[in-house]
């Protein structure tokens, strides 16, 4: 099924299910704003709503997806000479073949760190996809101009250990 050659990375399940936990938290907060009174009290309504709405649809999703990767028995990663395949989130695009990959950068957002992987037929790429997945990956390719970013949190890897890999792996197989 595998080559000895291939870097397979597994999904941890320990972060899975601290994200899942921490998922579930803020949709119980997003129903506290919308039902409980003393942040009625406290806050305006409009502000509330759309914060308690957002909350639980958002997390929610998170929750759904989390808990999904949990029971999930695949690799979170694995790269080897074809490409990346990509596990490791609910909007994962599977195979990244590495005669597609344009550039591998890192990204930040708050604390959280993850890998943008530059890719030539983005659009081709979203448009393949399920209604949901688009609507989760156009907000990245617009932002960030790829549709494919990375984050190890759920994966057995460090960040660093899993950036030089795609960089070595890339500069290795690109051509």
């Amino acid at each position: 099924m595998y080559n000895k050659d291939d870097i397979i990375i597994p999904l941890s399940k320990k972060k899975a299910i601290l994200l899942v936990l921490g998922a579930l938290l803020f949709v119980i907060l997003g129903f506290l704003f919308l039902l409980v009174p003393d942040f009625k009290k406290s806050y305006h309504p409009i502000f509330l709503q759309i914060t308690g709405y957002s909350g639980i649809i958002f997390f929610g999703m998170c929750l759904i997806l989390g808990i999904k990767k949990i029971f999930d028995k695949s690799p979170g990663l694995i790269i080897n000479a074809n490409g990346i395949v990509d596990n490791s989130s609910g909007v994962s695009v599977g195979l990244i073949p590495w005669s597609t990959v344009t550039f591998i950068k890192t990204a930040e957002i708050v604390t959280s760190k993850f890998i943008l992987i530059g890719i030539t037929n983005a659009e081709e790429t979203i448009n393949k996809q399920s209604a949901l997945k688009r609507f989760w990956l156009k907000p990245n390719y617009k932002t960030y101009k790829t549709p494919v970013s990375i984050n190890p949190t759920v994966l057995q890897i460090k960040f660093d250990d899993l950036e030089k890999i795609l960089i070595e792996k890339w500069n290795l197989y690109k051509g």
